[in-house]
């Protein structure tokens, strides 16, 4: 009985240990896909500069991720770190495009500099 329950609990951490690594891996979408929420080609989202709700700009998307070359759900986001952010300086953080909205132009990210922290890298 006990070794029927290692067994089980090996197997439950093999296979939930593969779908978490399945789950982060990341494409970069094709530039004439549309970003729903933005109303956007992913084209048009690339190289955008990313404010915070204040209007401070606080980074740039650097890509366009997917879990496929036609889905886009998460942006890869350079932060800058300079006097007027307080954000961190992190490069190709990986934030889920519904963290922001799209506001007078302007890609804003509704997350605080601390939530930035704790989100993965691409690199």
């Amino acid at each position: 009985m006990l070794k029927r329950t290692g067994t089980a609990i090996a197997a439950a951490l093999l296979f939930g240990g593969t779908a978490l690594a399945q789950s982060e891996q990341y494409v970069e979408v094709n530039d004439s896909v549309m970003v729903a929420p933005f109303n956007l080609a992913v084209d048009d989202v690339d190289d955008r500069n990313v404010y915070d709700a204040s209007g401070t700009e606080v980074g740039e998307v650097s890509e366009v991720l997917g879990s496929d070359d036609q889905t886009p759900t998460h942006l890869e986001v350079d932060f800058e770190d300079d006097d007027s952010s307080t954000y961190p300086d992190r490069d190709d953080v990986i934030v889920p495009i519904a963290d922001f909205s799209f506001t007078n132009d302007q890609i804003v990210i509704n997350l605080t500099p601390e939530d930035v922290t704790a989100l993965p890298t691409r690199n």
